[in-house]
């Protein structure tokens, strides 16, 4: 059989790109390879799925054969499913147009991106460059400027024509209304670096307006018996993250937590005298890593007597296993021993939060997040005020807190019907 000219070794008509059901995480992985390298995505419904193989598909066609459009190519790129350096050895010719392009006055980008991280970690109340939130902030800075130095590597070529463009395309592409949302203002916060390094007069993507998406997906809330359901049935699954489960489905739904505050929570956050968790910065020792609560989230949460109780019982359960350290929830396993002097990663905990769920046959909807809501849905129910409630929460914004409130009044407006 023939072989393509491109330096894989792929046999014609042969496709490497693949989907296949994913439960662990109650979706569909979808895997392509590039140049030897394998690419995978995951997608919540088949349907979006298959539209997806069929378009990484085209990709593995086009890098075999090594010809495809500029436009499909950036796209491919934007989107993460082939990097530069790929798209540089898979089309040459386009590697050749790129070189081209280039001029002496172009922008320096990792000047602007350096610029922006900085300002952002100043902007941040944490101002730390682990935060999950960080990163995810910079993996989508990353790919506007990637977008930028292709399209526009001289700002001053820049226009506000340009920049809506690329929202409509991004529109187009059913990216949510949020992450077009998400991408305007890290454009405008990027070319305000540019501008303040010299390299563009004004940013023309400051004229333009975008109406703030409304929430589309309603908080999930778990029933009281659900709730109850939940926390016997986390018992039975301490195979996972050394017994952690059950504590993490309690402070959860006794305390409110966020997965990343329950992650570095340690024993000396709770009094068991006064029934009450402090949540508070925290060093790791072992790896002198510091994880700083921003100002609203350093706060105080009063709890009930279970969490206490079950806290002690807990912390001899992990004596007796040998998993005892200075977190509630300790990292490294029965492969990993050794790190059980620091803490367990937010991604860990949801992952074997997601396990139980599929496990149990419960709504997939229901996530680790969904116990914060619960909780602070039951603590509007109960009376307290949006104030507490907000300080209970850590909220920066009283409109967040008043969300749990405005779904409370839409429960009782039928209440004063006289039928």
């Amino acid at each position: 059989m023939a072989f393509l000219t491109f330096q894989e070794g792929y046999k014609e008509g042969y496709r490497l790109a693949s989907k296949h059901p994913f439960k662990a995480r109650s979706c569909w992985r979808i895997k392509w390879r590039i140049r030897g390298k394998v690419h995978q995505a995951y997608k919540k419904t088949e349907a979006d799925a298959d539209r997806l193989l069929a378009r990484v598909i085209l990709l593995e066609d086009a890098s075999r054969s090594g010809i495809a459009q500029q436009s499909e190519i950036l796209d491919w790129i934007e989107r993460g499913w082939l990097s530069t350096d790929e798209a540089m050895v898979a089309f040459p010719g386009w590697k050749d147009t790129g070189a081209r392009r280039r001029r002496t006055d172009d922008a320096n980008f990792k000047e602007i991106l350096d610029l922006y991280e900085q300002r952002a970690l100043d902007e941040s109340k944490a101002h730390d460059a682990g935060r999950k939130s960080h990163r995810n902030n910079m993996g989508q800075t990353r790919q506007i400027v990637e977008w930028l130095s292709m399209e526009h590597p001289d700002l001053r070529d820049l226009t506000e024509d340009h920049v809506r463009g690329k929202l409509r395309q991004l529109e187009s592409s059913n990216y949510s209304p949020w992450t077009v949302m998400h991408w305007l203002t890290k454009t405008r916060i990027l070319i305000d670096c540019a501008v303040k390094l010299g390299m563009i007069e004004e940013n023309p993507s400051r004229s333009i307006r975008l109406r703030q998406p409304k929430r589309v997906a309603p908080r999930v809330i778990i029933e009281p018996d659900e709730a109850v359901h939940l926390l016997e049935r986390s018992l039975h699954y301490r195979q996972w993250i050394n017994g952690g489960l059950p504590t993490a489905c309690r402070l959860g739904l006794y305390a409110g937590l966020r997965p990343e505050e329950m992650a570095w929570c340690q024993w000396g956050w709770l009094s068991a005298t006064r029934h009450r968790l402090d949540i508070q910065e925290t060093v790791c020792e072992e790896t002198g890593k510091r994880w700083i609560p921003k100002d609203w989230e350093m706060r105080v949460i009063g709890v009930k007597a279970a969490l206490v109780e079950f806290v002690a019982a807990q912390k001899e359960w992990l004596k007796r296993k040998d998993f005892f350290g200075p977190f509630m929830l300790p990292g490294g396993g029965a492969r990993r021993s050794g790190f059980k002097n620091r803490h367990l990663s937010e991604n860990a905990i949801q992952s074997a939060f997601r396990k139980m769920v599929i496990a149990e046959g419960l709504n997939p909807k229901i996530t680790l997040y969904s116990f914060r809501h619960t909780f602070l849905t039951e603590l509007a129910r109960a009376g307290v005020d949006v104030r507490t409630l907000q300080e209970i929460a850590g909220h920066s914004e009283i409109r967040t807190t008043e969300g749990y409130l405005h779904a409370l009044r839409a429960e009782k407006q039928t209440d004063g019907l006289p039928y």
